[in-house]
């Protein structure tokens, strides 16, 4: 019986020692984000940025959705960010326009926000609607061409014909994802832009029943140069990224991620072609006129509604991802980690010398970055962009008219 009771009052004693703890988390307050989860490592990052910013607001649980089932599963681009009631939104921003039209963001409460930073770059723009700001741009994103450093017939390439004499027509060399409606979407509107030279007319052809002749016909051009085994499979990803590291590809087109995945290949395989500093990146000319890159914004906003403590913890999180910590912590790679690739909206983390160091492609990728055009259309959105992307991927495959 002595011993029962010694077991009984250290059980009591554990669980008073619990209480502070039990009753500390019952009191902290809640903050729902629903951040972009097409990102390398997405949950090994949001873990860290979670314990960070709770490091740093410790009356705050932050709970980050991304699209694993961690924290509740979405489904980004089929409904999900309509659909969320997270409290904190990033918004890839062909959503932005139907977002404010169904009163699912608020007006941003610092209008000044961007005025007030030196390093933006050309992605300001994105972020009003009739000249209110909304969301605070964070990543932005592209495709680029990759291809080994001393090839100096792709370096100089600068028209979609000279790409297709440094390669060969139908020489399959160049590896490219054409497989999804959305992807081919983006390409789409990315070989308007360099066709017709200014967005206004990019945006009419975009409102048009049927896709742009020209453009279908390059990019038809394009395909021709894929391998489409490789090219129209949306199962080939890891296929293309390592036949590129193989030397089985000349070039590969993707989004800045893209480095990500080809440094992971290098890692992994044996007997490779390519090293990391053997790589180069460049744009890439999708017009016999050149190349005139679009750019597409991910943004925070935040829902509308808000208000007091919660609208207050909303702003902390907005500022929390887009200062040093938050960058830094997403740019710079952890032990054994390659870096990430994403590309931050502000010029100053292209130039800082702890990203250079473990991440050097960021000296390729700012310029580039700065070249590049945001695409706001009041009547585009996700599902208008996937659609005509699917009809074009259906054309490309037709004979050229």
């Amino acid at each position: 019986m002595r011993t029962l009771s010694i077991i009984k009052c250290g059980i009591l004693l554990i669980l008073l020692a619990l209480l502070p703890a039990v009753h500390a988390d019952a009191q902290k307050r809640e903050l729902k984000a629903c951040l972009y989860p097409y990102i390398p490592d997405a949950d090994m990052y949001y873990k860290k940025i979670e314990s960070l910013f709770e490091k740093q607001y410790p009356d705050i649980d932050l709970q980050i959705e991304i699209e694993d089932g961690r924290s509740g599963t979405i489904e980004y681009y089929h409904g999900g960010l309509y659909a969320t009631q997270a409290d904190v939104l990033e918004i890839d921003c062909i959503f932005l326009d139907s977002l404010i039209r169904k009163n699912s963001v608020m007006a941003y409460p610092d209008q000044n926000f961007l005025k007030a930073r030196t390093d933006t770059m050309n992605y300001d723009g994105i972020a009003y609607h009739d000249g209110t700001l909304y969301v605070l741009p964070h990543w932005i994103c592209g495709n680029f061409l990759f291809y080994h450093k001393e090839d100096a017939a792709i370096r100089n390439a600068t028209y979609l014909n000279e790409l297709e004499k440094a390669l060969g027509i139908d020489s399959k060399a160049l590896t490219t994802d054409l497989s999804g409606g959305l992807t081919g979407g983006e390409m789409y509107a990315d070989g308007l832009y360099d066709d017709k030279g200014n967005k206004a007319d990019v945006g009419i052809a975009l409102q048009q029943e049927k896709p742009d002749v020209t453009t279908v016909n390059n990019m038809r051009r394009l395909l021709h140069l894929t391998d489409t085994v490789y090219s129209l499979s949306s199962d080939s990803s890891t296929a293309r990224i390592e036949g590129f590291v193989k030397g089985k590809f000349r070039v590969h087109v993707g989004y800045a991620e893209s480095s990500n995945e080809i440094l992971k290949a290098i890692n992994k395989l044996t007997g490779v072609r390519l090293k990391p500093t053997d790589i180069a990146i460049r744009d890439w000319p999708l017009s016999d006129k050149g190349s005139h890159p679009l750019g597409w914004v991910d943004a925070l906003g935040i829902k509308a509604g808000l208000s007091g403590q919660k609208l207050t913890d909303a702003q902390d999180f907005i500022n929390f991802l887009l200062s040093d910590t938050g960058y830094l912590n997403a740019l710079i790679p952890d032990a054994n980690q390659v870096p990430r690739y994403l590309l931050p909206a502000y010029k100053r983390y292209y130039q800082n010398q702890a990203v250079l160091e473990k991440a050097p492609l960021y000296r390729y990728f700012l310029p580039l970055a700065e070249d590049m055009k945001p695409l706001k259309l009041p009547k585009m959105n996700n599902e208008k962009l996937r659609k005509t992307g699917g009809e074009v991927m259906e054309e490309i495959r037709k004979p050229e008219k």
